[in-house]
């Protein structure tokens, strides 16, 4: 979850009960699986789970997580974290902490599990504690969150060195510090969160030397993983075509980057009539 997902606010889930289920099917839900991998892998999942894969187990876990068939993530989720994966572990604490409705809280499981993930060196156990923590106006808060998202980044999840460049980019949590947000942002590879504030490192020289081909291919990045600044980096794309950057066919680039900017627009005037309208 990025610096400006958490500005949005953080999403309770509401569970639904399924009425759609397969009922035919050996295997409960399995058109969820089936939907995600199609019939033949979805049956090999399944066989492997039966047979005590963690991997296995752990993937319909995190296929049914999110969906409707929340009973049934609980449930493969409770198998994955009780054959040792730490991150169906770290999912099954959100019900723990009572996040889903029709699950009662019980903070004795969910500290339980999470020490447990934590024990094993799962990066998300520190995102999630780093997320828990993240305040808008509580430096002390923002403090400790820096701390989680820094151990997360050491041990090498993407969104977390992400997390750690834009908190040295933007001074929350820890002091300012251009050269470590730099490096930070350059070191990974989650295109949504780190490409855009990489950009803007190399459009103002933050902490390397101004350099508008990377700077071009940054803004590619983040527009193609659909960063939450997605607008903004399509109008500095265009912006870095007009001057000549972005290559041979950048001209074709900028064409497709104002039909997409146009479209945007034109989507937020229906749903903006749409809501005055209702």
């Amino acid at each position: 979850m990025g610096i400006l997902d958490k500005l949005l606010g953080r999403k309770t889930v509401k569970v639904e009960i399924a009425t759609n289920r397969d009922k035919g099917h050996l295997n409960e839900g399995f058109y969820v699986i089936e939907q995600a991998y199609g019939a033949s892998q979805a049956q090999n999942l399944f066989r492997q789970a039966e047979a005590g894969d963690v991997k296995a187990t752990a993937e319909i876990a995190r296929c049914f997580y999110g969906s409707i068939e929340n009973e049934l993530a609980f449930e493969w989720l409770k198998k994955a974290a009780d054959l040792g994966d730490a991150d169906s572990m770290v999912m099954l604490v959100d019900y723990y902490q009572g996040h889903f409705e029709g699950f009662e809280a019980d903070q004795v499981m969910a500290d339980r599990y999470m020490q447990k993930a934590i024990e094993l060196g799962s990066p998300r156990a520190y995102m999630k504690l780093a997320d828990e923590h993240y305040s808008e106006d509580d430096p002390q808060e923002n403090a400790i969150a820096f701390g989680y998202y820094l151990q997360a980044a050491e041990l090498g999840d993407p969104e977390g060195q992400a997390e750690v460049g834009l908190a040295y980019l933007d001074g929350i949590g820890v002091g300012q510090d251009a050269a470590e947000a730099f490096r930070w942002l350059s070191m990974s590879k989650d295109d949504k969160h780190a490409a855009y504030p990489l950009a803007k490192c190399y459009l103002e020289g933050i902490g390397t030397p101004v350099d508008y081909d990377k700077a071009t291919a940054a803004l590619e990045r983040a527009v193609e993983a659909k960063c939450l600044e997605k607008n903004a980096a399509r109008h500095k794309l265009i912006g870095l075509y007009a001057q000549g950057f972005g290559g041979a066919n950048r001209a074709s680039k900028m064409a497709k980057m104002r039909a997409e900017l146009e479209a945007s627009s034109k989507l937020l005037d229906d749903l903006a009539s749409s809501l005055l309208s209702s």
